[in-house]
Parts: structure tokens; C-alpha cells; sequence
């Protein structure tokens, strides 16, 4: 079983931009490198299922989210987890999740934008 671990800020409703009646969240994404920085890459995917972001390690990264439901989801083509790489969202420079894949191949992290959900 994969092992994960993160955290995630509770009830998150800081610092939303309004445009045309929907908040758009303006979101920075960390990657750092790992011991194995070719193996990891990660996902921001919708409820869905559909990839909205890609990348790898060692990327500083700006998106725009629509409130919603969202998974970051962490991948290691090796299996064995990120090897002391680490990920973190956050926005308006407060965190709203972050982690590491522990053990696995991939691991799913569930956030939520604008706390409207």
C-alpha cells in the first residue's frame, strides 16, 4: 500500500480574486528535487479525473484555479516514493497543502479551493 503524508490548512477562504461572479485562485506550486528528481512527476486533476497541470521536480510553478474540488496527485516511476522530495500549494503566501509520497508509486492529495465546498 502506498504510504502518504501532508497537510492540509482546514476550512481555507483566504484571499480570493472575483471575476465575473466565480473566485479565481491564483496558486503556487513547489516541487522540490529528491535524491531521484527523474523519477517524480505530479498531477493537479479535477473531480473529473481530468489533468488540468502537469510538471516534475524542481519547479516553482503559478496556476489559476476556479473554486472546486481538486487532487494533487504525486507519481514515481521507480515506486519507491519521492526520496526526500517534498511538494507544497499555497497561495497569497499561506499554505494550503503539502507532502512528500512516502513509499509507492503514486498517491492521491485532495484540497479544496476558496472553502466554498
Amino acid at each position: 500500500m502506498n504510504e502518504i503524508s501532508y497537510e492540509i490548512k482546514q476550512n481555507y477562504d483566504d484571499f480570493a480574486n472575483v471575476n465575473d461572479n466565480r473566485c479565481i485562485e491564483p496558486i503556487d506550486i513547489i516541487v522540490t528535487l529528491g535524491f531521484y528528481p527523474n523519477e517524480i512527476s505530479w498531477e493537479i486533476r479535477n473531480t473529473n479525473g481530468d489533468i488540468l497541470y502537469e510538471g516534475g521536480a524542481g519547479v516553482n510553478v503559478n496556476v489559476s484555479l476556479l473554486p472546486g474540488k481538486y487532487i494533487f496527485r504525486a507519481i514515481d516511476s521507480f515506486g519507491d516514493g519521492w526520496n526526500g522530495a517534498t511538494f507544497t500549494i499555497s497561495t497569497c503566501d499561506t499554505k494550503i497543502l503539502s507532502g512528500t509520497l512516502e513509499d509507492g508509486d503514486s498517491g492521491d492529495f485532495p484540497f479544496t479551493i476558496c472553502g466554498v465546498f
